[in-house]
């Protein structure tokens, strides 16, 4: 993929809360969400891993069940290791 986008990251527990803000960000930004890009049959922490590290932002909804997902906590290692900018949102 050889667009600029960011890489949405949140706890799934917590997607009706945010959903309304995450549609927000997509009418001004390219974003990628597991959501509208996994399918079936995917390498889900394959495809995820090279998301993030092509991405040219990560954005971060910080929520209270955020912390708790080992996968959320995997994700923003992977940024900050990549040196991804990263917006708390």
């Amino acid at each position: 993929m050889s667009e600029r986008y960011a890489f949405v990251s949140y706890a799934h527990a917590d997607y009706k809360l945010i959903r309304d803000d995450i549609l927000s960000l997509a009418r001004s930004y390219s974003i990628w969400l597991d959501k509208s890009r996994l399918v079936a049959g995917d390498r889900f922490d394959d495809e995820i891993e090279r998301s993030i590290r092509n991405s040219s932002a990560f954005a971060l909804f910080l929520t209270m069940n955020y912390g708790d997902s080992d996968y959320c906590l995997k994700e923003i290692k992977l940024a900050k290791d990549c040196d991804i900018p990263i917006c708390v949102i």
